[in-house]
């Protein structure tokens, strides 16, 4: 990913949208898309034109974070999402990462490193706070969502992007998203290393 990274910041806080877009624009490595109140001008945005990285609060209204990131995933080339949230549920930075988003931070991240954490995840990595992951991932399925976990099924089976495309009726873009958060969440690199990982684990 060459250039600037392009980014939208969706916060019903117009001080805080006012705030972190201000911050977005001092910094060479971004270009601000737009800024969205609600989780209908997010989804609008990334409908019409290219996002790499969405800084998203979790408490977006409209729409809850799991069916946020699926209609997400339905637009042409979705983007990466990551959240920020206030600290006071540690549980928030599983339910992120259990959801589908690439990134969590809590709401008293400083500035810089808010930022930070959105140009490594428009570099296609993850980024979450340290967390007991135990005691909810005994099974390699409790970190993928559904869709993920139906892609990597397909996967062991043999099937192209095209053909995951076609049978579940999205972009091949939207696949490959599935796909860089798969290889991401469980440490892989490849779709070969997947379908290892499928037949190891006996998914």
């Amino acid at each position: 990913m060459s250039g600037p990274h392009a980014i939208i910041v969706a916060d019903p806080n117009a001080l805080m949208r006012q705030s972190l877009s201000e911050m977005v624009d001092r910094d060479k490595r971004f270009r601000l898309i737009a800024t969205a109140k609600n989780g209908d001008g997010l989804l609008e945005t990334c409908r019409r034109v290219p996002v790499d990285v969405a800084l998203v609060n979790w408490h977006l209204p409209n729409v809850g974070a799991q069916r946020l990131i699926q209609n997400i995933r339905d637009t042409c080339e979705p983007p990466r999402i990551v959240f920020y949230a206030a600290p006071a549920d540690p549980q928030l930075p599983q339910s992120a990462l259990a959801a589908g988003a690439a990134g969590f931070c809590t709401a008293d991240t400083q500035p810089e490193d808010l930022l930070e954490v959105a140009a490594t995840v428009a570099l296609g990595r993850m980024v979450f706070p340290i967390m007991d992951v135990r005691a909810f991932v005994k099974d390699p399925r409790d970190i993928l969502t559904a869709r993920e976990n139906t892609i990597i099924s397909a996967l062991a089976s043999g099937r192209t992007n095209e053909e995951l495309a076609n049978e579940l009726k999205i972009s091949v873009y939207t696949v490959k998203f599935h796909l860089r958060n798969l290889y991401a969440k469980l440490g892989l690199k490849n779709r070969s290393q997947a379908i290892a990982f499928f037949y190891s684990r006996k998914l």
